[in-house]
């Protein structure tokens, strides 16, 4: 089927990433440990980023999957932020996507032009202290009263932007007993309203610019206007942003894998011992060769993953590329450490930040442990 959307074509989609590769380079290249800069937020809502699966007549691209993915890609490679690039890719996937599928004409003619320039940044807020892995066993509840409106009490943890965002998407309990199947209802909550109350920052290994928080709800007061599909239909709608965001966000990773394979192989060839470059020993070669393995071998999956989602289901392939893919970042960053040895071990290298930052790669988005039960699960296990 033709697409008529001009950004979706091959020829305009190389301008656009040839585009943000140039001004990446040129403003996103250089890491400084610093707080969130929210004037570099909205310097890539100004580069369209955060616009990409947002429809054009609220000021977006509309790309499809495939499209994200090839821009995640390049933001990886090319925001040398690793905090920042998971922040914006960890919105766009859990919580705009969510928004363009199933949110009213309402909530998008509020939200969705702000969301793509920048000045609106909206947190994904599910997990609870006491939940782990089973998001749907929570203590948060949503309670309706005789006029209509939802009072919502509730704590909420491990928030990426939550200490900063305008808006949450939240999912509160209104139905404890029915569960994933009618008993979750999902809330876009305006972090002004009383009782809501986001400063809580937790402070972490890695990740730095990527602000984490705790959230309390404390009866905050919302119309029905404030929920996102309908009531009771939370599970579903946190269950397909998840296939979006376990099969898309390690795009940010393969480009990080690329742009790591890349500074460790010019360093390898420049850095002689015994005369000659290291990268001509084996020991050192074979490392390489398996960094490039692991980086082709997951954008394959990767890609794969982001085709299943504009053509069909793609639970079980979500779950493959996120093991993959953040797996092997996992293994390429102490690689890399390993071949730099004590100099890639100093604060002042790069390489340090990288094993720190790739460490919880294989822990949001769904553990290692749950993406092989839930493969487990569609082998019929």
């Amino acid at each position: 089927m033709h697409n008529k959307n001009p950004a979706m074509q091959p020829s305009h989609m190389v301008e656009v990433l040839r585009e943000l590769k140039t001004n990446l380079a040129a403003n996103f290249s250089h890491y400084e440990e610093a707080p969130f800069d929210r004037g570099k937020w909205k310097q890539l809502g100004e580069l369209g980023v955060h616009g990409w699966p947002i429809p054009e007549k609220y000021g977006g691209s509309g790309w499809d999957a495939s499209h994200i993915c090839r821009g995640l890609e390049v933001l990886g490679e090319y925001c040398e932020d690793g905090g920042l690039a998971f922040a914006v890719a960890a919105q766009m996937l859990s919580c705009t996507i969510p928004i363009v599928k199933y949110g009213s004409s309402e909530q998008k003619e509020k939200l969705l032009p702000g969301i793509c320039s920048g000045d609106i940044i909206i947190a994904n807020s599910i997990t609870e202290p006491e939940s782990g892995s089973d998001v749907y066993d929570m203590d948060s509840r949503a309670i309706l009263d005789k006029k209509g409106n939802y009072h919502l009490n509730g704590e909420k943890i491990m928030i990426t932007s939550g200490p900063i965002a305008d808006y949450h998407l939240v999912y509160m309990a209104t139905d404890h007993e029915k569960g994933y199947f009618g008993g979750i209802t999902a809330f876009l909550v305006d972090n002004s309203l009383d009782g809501v109350n986001a400063e809580v920052t937790l402070s972490k290994m890695g990740l730095d610019t990527a602000q984490m928080g705790q959230q309390f709800f404390n009866n905050v007061c919302v119309s029905e206007d404030y929920i996102l599909g309908e009531v009771g239909g939370g599970g579903p709608i946190f269950n397909k942003s998840m296939e979006w965001e376990r099969g898309l966000l390690g795009a940010i990773h393969i480009g990080t894998m690329g742009r790591i394979l890349n500074q460790i192989i010019k360093y390898t060839k420049a850095r002689k011992v015994g005369g000659q470059s290291i990268s001509k020993y084996q020991s050192i070669a074979h490392k390489l060769s398996d960094m490039k393995v692991r980086y082709e071998t997951g954008k394959l999956l990767l890609y794969a993953a982001s085709e299943s989602m504009d053509t069909s289901d793609a639970g079980m392939m979500s779950s493959i590329a996120k093991l993959q893919v953040s797996e092997s970042l996992q293994a390429s960053c102490l690689d890399a450490l390993q071949i730099m040895g004590g100099r890639g071990y100093l604060k002042d290298s790069p390489f340090e930040r990288y094993v720190r930052d790739a460490l919880s790669a294989t822990i949001y988005s769904g553990t290692s442990e749950v993406q092989r039960s839930i493969i487990a699960r569609y082998l019929g296990l």
